[in-house]
């Protein structure tokens, strides 16, 4: 696409800029003849793992077999759903040889006879089968390939176990010895005083310099507790002053503001010194009452805290009716508390043992120079290594590669595609290039900006904005939008922009912008412990070749990763996260574009079918885009029947409901929205697995271990609802797919 013409950053005032190119753009398609009125239609994929792609899948069947997908303009994925919408963009952007027919490459569409996951039938009329030995060997290797995270072949939990082992190890490696370092310059300082020849002799300090002692942080709690006896005079102070302040209410209102501000960074600079200096006395208390080591101790109230988030955990899934009421929220808080704690007192521990007065190094420490290889070589370490190859996120990336954007021949000739090295140099610039060979709709790939830092109260509330990555442009509102051939240096792949969509673990994020990985210990914790699927990139914003450095454990790592300081729309790095953690059914870039007719798929888990996706779109589409939905969804909701087959008690009326939408110009469109839910006249295997899977068919998201049953028990579910919703006597379906 190295010849389409566009300027090469746009912000949020020419949102309709990109729209227009993305409509040119699409008028190149060879596959398409495009509706005169030119409406546009468009396919939400939605998250939910395994679960919603299987589902969504079945969608695609179903409406390829009917040649309806040759309608849709847009293809919008987020999470789950980019799953399988990765793997059909793989598939259509190019055409592919055949290992055994050289001379005849295959080419994939969105019809019938070529669609990439079969359509025609092969044991029944209505069932989507295969119509060749490719597109069968495709749909094959995703039933025996499903449970993607351990794929075999050497790669298993073990392989998982190393994954996060090392992301653990990095962060201690970079930032273990820094913070032992504060920790001895705060002792040193404690026993010394801090003047200037203090500071000239903190890195010759040698163990047998009797001013250095570990237990001089215990001055810091007692600076601590006079800090929070001075807040506590400013407190009296103030509301001593206040009553002669009536005369001048906006005198009064401004000085309240201001006081508070003051006081709480009091309150926080006490609670640091309290906790830095109780770490001596705390670590001596406890081993003396428990009479162990100081280590053993300090494991103990980290082990503490794991139970307490275990208990969390579980009592998130516990009944309204718990006799305990204390929110869940206060809980995570504790044990996210507890174990930062205690593993900033094993560090303490760890300081004493190698650098107390009866230290094993202390003969040999002042001879080999530790203690300054022991500050500067974290620091280069963590500028060296790029903080996006540390975590789990490129363990993530590549089993989903693995499974849905396999090599081609090696899945047709029944081979596992655990070598998958054709797509992991697909560029995401490369797909949808109408111009080349690429056919089938333009996709949309929706990701989330963290921006829990940011100064905008709107984008600070939700916790961060829609981040699209898509072939020709790539951004937010927020950072406004850089053409895909520049951004992220012209690097971003396509697996990359499937895995960051699905990124549903990081700190700093939660569902719909909502959730206890929300909370700030526990982000912090997160970080410290490398538990991120998240992805670092450059800002939009920024000018191309102005950063130098790669994202590394320093920058962004610590102050905007570890520290969760910053993390705003201004940062020159930013992170992406799973779009679901902005909207969960990957439609909010589809109502910007005010397209005549959007299809939902959901297949997120809603076991109390309370729409919490959907009205959370229909939120934010209100207040973004002055959009407003009417649908009427109780068909969906499975209500008591006395002649609903294998004795299930509860079965909907439908699995689709259709409705309108209309956007702030005046304009609308037309809604059809598709739900994993259970209905009449389904074949008997899906009725059959739900007698076995009482949660099915809304099985939790955290379940990503799919075997063949599970993954034809979704398909075939989304498969049958679609075909439904196609056959229906409503004058509006027919009118929209008249196909």
């Amino acid at each position: 696409m190295s010849d389409i013409k566009h300027d090469e950053y746009l912000d949020y005032k020419h949102v309709d800029e990109i729209i227009e190119q993305e409509k040119q753009h699409m008028r190149k398609r060879k596959d398409k003849e495009f509706d005169k009125d030119g409406k546009l239609y468009g396919l939400a994929l939605s998250g939910g793992g395994i679960r919603s792609a299987s589902f969504s899948l079945g969608i695609l069947q179903a409406f390829a077999k009917r040649n309806c997908l040759t309608k849709f303009d847009y293809l919008s994925s987020v999470s789950g759903g980019g799953y399988i919408g990765s793997s059909l963009s793989w598939f259509l952007h190019r055409k592919w040889q055949y290992l055994e027919k050289p001379n005849e490459p295959v080419r994939f569409g969105v019809e019938a006879d070529n669609f990439p996951f079969g359509t025609k039938p092969n044991t029944g009329e209505d069932r989507p089968g295969a119509g060749s030995r490719e597109k069968m060997s495709i749909l094959r290797h995703f039933r025996q390939e499903i449970n993607y995270l351990f794929p075999g072949e050497g790669i298993g939990p073990a392989a998982l176990f190393s994954a996060v082992i090392r992301g653990l190890i990095v962060n201690v490696v970079v930032y273990g010895p820094v913070l032992l370092f504060m920790l001895m310059a705060l002792a040193y300082f404690a026993g010394n005083g801090i003047d200037a020849d203090a500071i000239k002799g903190l890195l010759d300090v040698t163990i047998d310099n009797p001013g250095f002692q570990v237990t001089g942080l215990s001055i810091y709690l007692e600076l601590g507790l006079y800090i929070i006896l001075f807040n506590l005079c400013l407190l009296l102070l103030y509301a001593f002053i206040c009553p002669f302040a009536r005369l001048s209410p906006d005198w009064l209102y401004i000085a309240h503001r201001q006081f508070l501000k003051f006081t709480s960074r009091i309150w926080v600079l006490s609670t640091g010194l309290l906790i830095v200096g109780s770490l001596p006395f705390i670590s001596e208390s406890l081993s003396e009452l428990l009479s162990t080591s100081k280590i053993q101790n300090s494991a103990g109230i980290t082990i503490g805290g794991i139970v307490s988030g275990i208990w969390a955990f579980i009592r998130t899934g516990t009944s309204k009716e718990s006799v305990i009421k204390i929110p869940t929220n206060i809980i995570i808080t504790v044990s996210a508390a507890l174990l930062v704690y205690g593993i900033l007192l094993m560090i303490y521990a760890a300081l004493d043992s190698l650098f107390g007065e009866t230290s094993l190094l202390a003969p040999v420490f002042p001879d080999i120079g530790f203690k300054y290889l022991f500050l500067f070589l974290p620091l280069f370490i963590g500028l060296y290594i790029n903080i996006n190859f540390v975590t789990i996120h490129g363990y993530y990336r590549d089993r989903l590669m693995e499974l849905f954007m396999p090599d081609f021949n090696r899945a047709t000739i029944n081979k596992p595609a655990h070598a998958a090295r054709q797509a992991n140099l697909c560029l995401l610039k490369d797909i949808c290039d109408y111009e080349a060979e690429a056919v089938g709709p333009y996709h949309l790939l929706n990701t989330n900006i963290v921006l829990p830092g940011s100064k905008i109260t709107k984008f600070k509330g939700r916790g961060g904005d829609n981040f699209i990555l898509s072939p020709l442009y790539c951004g937010s509102s927020a950072t406004g939008w850089r053409v895909t051939e520049q951004f992220n240096n012209g690097r971003m792949t396509l697996a990359s922009a499937m895995a960051i969509s699905g990124a549903a673990v990081n700190p700093s994020t939660g569902s719909n912008g909502e959730g206890v990985t929300r909370n700030y210990f526990l982000s912090m914790l997160m970080s410290l412990l490398n538990l991120r699927l998240g992805y670092w990139v450059e800002n939009p914003s920024i000018a191309i070749g102005k950063l130098k450095l790669q994202p590394n454990l320093w920058f962004p790592g610590l102050r905007d990763g570890l520290l969760a300081h910053r993390l705003n729309e201004k940062s020159s790095y930013i992170e992406l996260s799973d779009g679901g953690h902005f909207e969960n059914l990957a439609v909010y870039e589809l109502v910007r574009r005010k397209l005549g007719v959007i299809v939902i798929c959901d297949g997120a888990a809603d076991k109390d079918y309370t729409f919490n996706d959907f009205t959370n779109l229909v939120e934010k589409i209100r207040l973004d885009f002055g959009a407003v939905v009417d649908i009427n969804l109780d068909a969906l909701i499975p209500v008591v029947g006395d002649s609903h087959p294998y004795a299930l008690p509860e079965l909907a009326n439908k699995g689709f409901a259709v409705g309108n939408i209309t956007y702030n110009d005046g304009s609308s469109g037309h809604l059809v929205y598709m739900k994993t839910t259970l209905i009449a006249d389904l074949p008997a295997d899906i009725y059959g697995y739900k007698m076995k899977h009482d949660d099915y068919p809304d099985e939790s998201t955290g379940d990503q271990m799919f075997d063949e049953k599970q993954f034809e028990a979704y398909r075939e579910l989304g498969y049958q609802i679609c075909k439904n919703m196609l056959n229906s006597r409503s004058s509006i379906t027919k009118r929209l797919f008249d196909c």
